[in-house]
């Protein structure tokens, strides 16, 4: 496990960080709670001249056991209220990399975290799924869905909940509901009444595809056109509200990556349209849970930590931050 400590860093903009040219870049010269070089100034604090209220805050730890078995964290997703007693979870999917070559070895899980109350940042045990990228979660009417390669899989959140709660085994459990995607489900979300899922790619623009349930008793689930909008490239995570969309876009150990927040409904990206800002490499899943916004990394992984080229921030806790403490940064001016 690397701990997350104060630092304190001057660091400069890299060239390679530069291929998006409308997020803000600026790095902290103050002090941050995690390790490594300073994402930038908007993740780091709230009044960002004077760097002090910080905007992301140290959160429940990504469960020891999915690290420590050489698992790579992915999606993350909100289950408030899991066992019926007010307590809420963090799920955290995750592939198995025994051998640390980037690649599947085997089943792929979903673990929790105890968000809150008495007994916040407990792990929960794990749930082990088919083996897969398991790119993104969403719980979602009753169900946890999982995007991985092209389909979308449906377990009952009974199941996921009897798992959680037993001792942790070999046994692979069955999903419960199955839908084939045209694309490879690299992310997933959901808010607003929808489940939300769209394709990674380094490069190029995708589409952020909305569904919904049309059978709480089988999963199934509709795609619905009208929701398809604008997703940007490398987006590996999405969150979203009645008014605003957040992506958490990313690609390298050793470059930064980004959160956005949008408008509901935007199908092309502007300075208009968008307010951007660096956050600490190897950013994955986000989450929205109560009124907070929670940002997940895979930077810790085994398959990144092994004495070469190791990442830039090596972070073991969710991150997060006041939800209105970034949606209000769009159209609120470029901060500096």
């Amino acid at each position: 496990m690397v701990a997350s400590t104060l630092v304190v860093t001057t660091t400069s903009a890299r060239a390679d960080d530069d291929d998006d040219p409308l997020c803000y870049t600026t790095r902290s010269t103050s002090g941050q709670f995690y390790a490594g070089p300073s994402a930038s100034r908007v993740y780091d604090w709230v009044d960002v001249s004077s760097q002090t209220t910080r905007r992301f805050h140290p959160g429940a730890p990504i469960p020891a056991g999915l690290l420590d078995e050489h698992y790579v964290p992915q999606g993350i997703a909100a289950w408030p209220n899991w066992d019926g007693t007010g307590e809420d979870l963090i799920l955290v999917s995750a592939y198995k990399d025994e051998d640390g070559d980037g690649t599947t070895d085997g089943a792929s899980g979903v673990w929790g975290v105890v968000i809150g109350g008495s007994r916040s940042g407990t792990s929960l045990g794990r749930m082990l799924i088919a083996e897969g990228h398991v790119g993104g979660i969403g719980v979602y009417k009753g169900w946890l869905y999982v995007g991985s390669e092209s389909e979308i899989r449906g377990y009952r959140l009974s199941k996921v909940r009897d798992a959680l709660q037993g001792a942790n085994t070999n046994t692979v459990y069955a999903r419960d509901y199955n839908r084939a995607s045209s694309y490879v489900v690299g992310f997933m979300g959901t808010g607003d009444g929808h489940l939300w899922a769209g394709d990674f790619d380094e490069s190029s623009s995708q589409h952020l595809n909305g569904y919904v349930q049309t059978s709480s008793s089988t999963g199934a689930i509709s795609y619905v056109s009208s929701t398809q909008v604008y997703a940007p490239k490398k987006t590996q995570g999405v969150a979203v509200t009645a008014n605003h969309v957040i992506f958490s876009t990313s690609y390298g150990r050793n470059d930064r990556g980004n959160l956005w927040v949008m408008p509901r409904g935007q199908d092309s990206l502007s300075d208009g349209n968008s307010y951007c800002f660096r956050a600490p490499s190897m950013n994955q899943g986000v989450t929205i849970l109560g009124d907070r916004l929670y940002v997940g990394f895979e930077s810790a992984a085994y398959t990144y930590n092994k004495g070469l080229d190791d990442p830039d921030n090596p972070i073991d806790h969710l991150h997060y931050s006041s939800l209105s403490d970034v949606t209000g940064l769009y159209g609120g001016g470029i901060l500096d």
